[in-house]
């Protein structure tokens, strides 16, 4: 039993660090929210050129569905109803207008656009 408390322990410090960091307003953003909304774009392009291609949207989708649902939970006084389908072609016309920007900035721009408008 005692080969594993200093694991569990580095284990445990490491996930106290990085929710510390979390509350301290530094996050790092995951997966699919780094790409560049031009990459986006590319996709939606291409979506029904090949099965590839509609996986990757739909990656691309649940990503978003993921980043509304975690607002919507540490957000729960100010839980946003979205309906998805609105939210998919708003993400679309926000990567079109903001090619530059990371997909994860343009959900978060909506995400604060929709919040803006209760």
């Amino acid at each position: 039993m005692t080969q594993f408390r200093l694991p569990l322990l580095s284990i445990a410090l490491l996930l106290t660090a990085g929710f510390s960091q979390v509350h301290a307003g530094t996050s790092e953003i995951i997966g699919t929210g780094k790409n560049p909304c031009s990459e986006f774009i590319k996709v939606v392009d291409g979506q029904w050129s090949s099965p590839i291609n509609a996986i990757h949207f739909n990656g691309y989708i649940s990503w978003a569905h993921g980043l509304v649902s975690g607002f919507n939970r540490y957000q729960a006084e100010n839980s946003l109803q979205i309906d998805m389908e609105e939210f998919k072609l708003a993400i679309v016309d926000m990567c079109r207008d903001k090619p530059e920007s990371s997909y994860a900035e343009a959900i978060d721009m909506l995400i604060q656009q929709y919040a803006g408008t209760r």
